[in-house]
């Protein structure tokens, strides 16, 4: 097997439908600037079997480079023999620039057989698990029994969030008026719980402009935005919920429960199958408050591998 490093287009080209927005190069080229360069790297034997895209910055090559995971892009299926030969040639590669090279893996909930074979097939190149994230979901088809897969207290909050005239809003995802309001919401909620937010407005506006994506906002009783969510549509299957969350000062009206539910009704409707919640860990370490709040809404626990070659 040999690796090829492509032009962008060329990259595109051969792998038009990746696993993951993430992967794809339109989403790499919007945020190349985070990068001293980007290495497009397709892995060929006797016809191009897997390709990935490398972020090099000045210290490391990160897969992804700026965003929640990454990995190898395919058009079919790939052997795992196929999978062990592109991650020795990867380790040959990267080991010219003298630059270790870190890679987060999908979690397993868009596609079981890749991350399997890529996740054995680096620790087989001499990969080092480094840190192992939980990464909550909440899978679409459990919806019509939703009210038996959660306890009696969270279904307390929601019975009382949906008798409390709450409105739950579809925005347009394009539109600059309702990307501030999304983000309006969710930047006071980071503010209150001293999270950073990653994400500038500018670099919101900027993604949505070509990233497929949803938008929405609950209002309560005065047309006061008190929770919203910001949606990738990351795969075909399998969306994620980039950003949510409420304002504190509301608490009391449960949004937040009430947001859940209706963006898994919303969703339910349509050919998703599962929503991508993230993480609930900080460099490894679990947030038990966030797992606890996700697990009584329905969602279960999956692994997201961070490795190091």
């Amino acid at each position: 097997m040999e690796v090829l490093r492509l032009y962008a287009n060329q990259y595109r080209d051969l792998f038009p439908s990746p696993l993951s927005l993430f992967n794809s190069t339109d989403f790499s080229e919007l945020n190349s600037e985070k990068c001293v360069s980007l290495h497009y790297l397709a892995f060929k034997s006797g016809k191009v079997r897997l390709g990935i895209i490398l972020g090099e910055k000045e210290k490391s090559f990160c897969v992804p480079f700026s965003a929640s995971y990454g990995g190898f892009s395919f058009n079919s299926a790939v052997s795992i023999q196929h999978y062990y030969e592109a991650c020795e040639c990867l380790r040959h590669y990267i080991h010219q620039f003298l630059k270790p090279l870190y890679v987060t893996l999908a979690p397993p909930i868009y596609d079981e057989s890749d991350n399997a074979k890529t996740l054995k097939a680096l620790i087989n190149a001499g990969a080092q698990i480094v840190n192992v994230d939980y990464n909550h979901y909440f899978d679409l088809s459990y919806f019509g029994d939703y009210n038996k897969i959660i306890d009696s207290t969270t279904r307390n909050k929601l019975n009382k969030a949906l008798t409390s005239g709450l409105q739950f809003d579809v925005l347009e995802g394009k539109n600059y008026a309702d990307i501030v309001r999304v983000y309006s919401v969710i930047m006071k909620n980071h503010q209150e719980r001293n999270h950073p937010l990653r994400m500038s407005l500018t670099n919101v506006v900027d993604t949505l402009q070509i990233i497929p994506s949803d938008l929405f906002v609950v209002t309560d009783n005065d047309g006061t935005d008190i929770a919203a969510a910001l949606i990738y549509h990351t795969s075909k299957t399998t969306y994620q919920v980039v950003y949510w969350g409420n304002i504190t000062a509301y608490k009391n009206l449960y949004a937040m429960n009430f947001l859940a539910y209706k963006l898994f009704e919303y969703y339910s409707k349509t050919e998703v199958k599962k929503l991508d919640i993230g993480i609930s860990t900080e460099e490894g370490e679990p947030n038990f408050g966030l797992c606890e709040f996700k697990e009584n809404i329905g969602c279960k626990a999956v692994p997201r591998f961070t490795l190091v070659i």
